[in-house]
Order: C-alpha cells, then structure tokens, then sequence
C-alpha cells in the first residue's frame, strides 16, 4: 500500500472551527480545504464539528483496501451463487414469500 503522506492538521482548529458550512455546501472538495468546520444540519435545527483525522484517515483506507482484495480474492465464488440463486430471486415465488412473510 502506498504511504499517505497528508499536512498534520492545525492544532489550534481541534477546538475552534476554521469555518462554518451550510449542509448544501459540505462536499468532500469544500471539506478537504479546511481541517476543521461546523457543517448544519439539512433542517437548519443542528450543527456537527468535523475535523481531519489522518491517522483514522490511513485506519480506514488501509480497512477499505483489505476488504477490496477480499472481495476480489472471492468474487468468482460470489458471482457463482449469485447466478444460482438469481432465477429465485427474480421469479414471482421468490418476490412472494418477501411481501407475504
């Protein structure tokens, strides 16, 4: 896995938000400018403080990459039973037994 290397966030906006954002406007690209800010809520009756982690950062991306080579290590057996399984799924009995159960 490539190392990540990623500007330590600023102390000093652990505690205090470098910037308030509308939920209209808390896109990854605003976001990755600033190291910490207040997003509202899409009601307009909240606010949460988001602030950059690197180090949960490099935790998730190192989890995400072991979970797509699990996924692509077992895809051939996943694809088999799904293509078992699909007629079930798909038919009329199948679909009957969800809505009835």
């Amino acid at each position: 896995m490539p190392d990540v290397t990623l500007k330590s966030p600023d102390p000093a906006h652990h505690d205090v938000p470098q910037r308030n954002v509308s939920s209209r406007q808390a896109q990854w690209f605003v976001l990755s400018q600033v190291d910490s800010a207040t997003v509202s809520t899409p009601d307009g009756r909240g606010v949460t403080f988001r602030r950059r982690d690197p180090q949960l950062f490099r935790r998730q991306l190192r989890t995400s990459a072991r979970l797509l080579r699990e996924t692509a290590r077992e895809w051939p057996e996943l694809r088999r039973r799904y293509r078992d399984a699909a007629p079930h799924l798909t038919s009329r009995e199948g679909w009957k037994q969800i809505f009835e159960a």
